[in-house]
């Protein structure tokens, strides 16, 4: 696989959705197309934190989320927290659906039929209800920060930094941290985002390439050529079409 640009190198895009036929992409700023990336459009409708910044999409059942953090000043200091917002019905507005969350910066969500996971700073919580109420869901894991979730079924990964991969085969009721990559070393680079796709999972890499399993990464191997920036943020994949996003790069397909 060759990898075609759909521009957007401007921006820092930290996650990609495909939503329907509409794509997203956020980061300092949420966009969308209709037509495969050619023209994007602001989409940020209904958020309210002051300097916000969006790290997560996720589709889950019939909905869009998209999380990430804000910066608010009290007149004396700053104060940091973090959101959860669901698209409207008719696509037009985001509407905060983050109660039990506590603020807690969210930096990456993944979806299983209709329970959404979020990764935070405080470890991963879940929805059953359209985000309308969250619980914890991190029993077992040794790191808070959650970089990057992916979710097929009841098997959920969770990237953790430095304590490797966070593995749970029960929904995300226990964890357990493993090293599921084979033959891939870990000391020549380092995993930065993960994604499933039915059941395909797709990993990006510090080194610009994307791995791929289809044996919940018992095996991999490289997908396509190597990317022309070294660090990928996002993945999101819909049937044969994957989408990628990289630090100061744009997106990519």
């Amino acid at each position: 696989k060759s990898w075609s640009s759909l521009g957007l190198s401007s921006y820092p895009i930290m996650s990609i959705a495909r939503f329907g036929t509409t794509l997203y992409v956020a980061g300092s700023e949420i966009l969308k197309s209709t037509d495969n990336g050619t023209t994007w459009t602001l989409a940020q409708t209904g958020i309210t934190y002051p300097d916000w910044y969006a790290y997560a999409l996720q589709v889950s059942g019939s909905h869009l989320f998209v999380g990430g953090s804000y910066d608010t000043y009290n007149g004396s200091y700053y104060v940091s927290g973090g959101w959860v917002y669901r698209l409207s019905d008719d696509g037009t507005t985001w509407v905060e659906a983050d109660s039990g969350i506590n603020k807690a910066t969210v930096l990456s969500l993944a979806g299983a039929g209709t329970t959404i996971f979020a990764g935070s700073a405080s470890g991963i919580f879940s929805s059953t209800n359209a985000g309308a109420l969250w619980t914890a869901a991190s029993m077992g894991m040794t790191e808070s920060n959650v970089n990057s979730l992916a979710a097929n079924g009841s098997m959920l990964y969770g990237l953790t930094g430095t304590s490797g991969v966070a593995v749970s085969s029960d929904g995300g009721t226990s964890w357990s941290v493993s090293y599921p990559f084979g033959a891939f070393s870990l000391s020549t680079f380092y995993l930065t985002t993960i994604a499933f796709d039915g059941s395909m999972l797709y990993a990006g890499t510090s080194a610009g390439r994307i791995l791929k399993s289809t044996d919940n990464g018992a095996t991999w191997s490289l997908l396509g050529s190597r990317l022309p920036r070294s660090y990928v943020e996002a993945i999101a994949a819909s049937g044969s079409t994957i989408y990628v996003s990289m630090a100061a790069a744009g997106v990519f397909t």
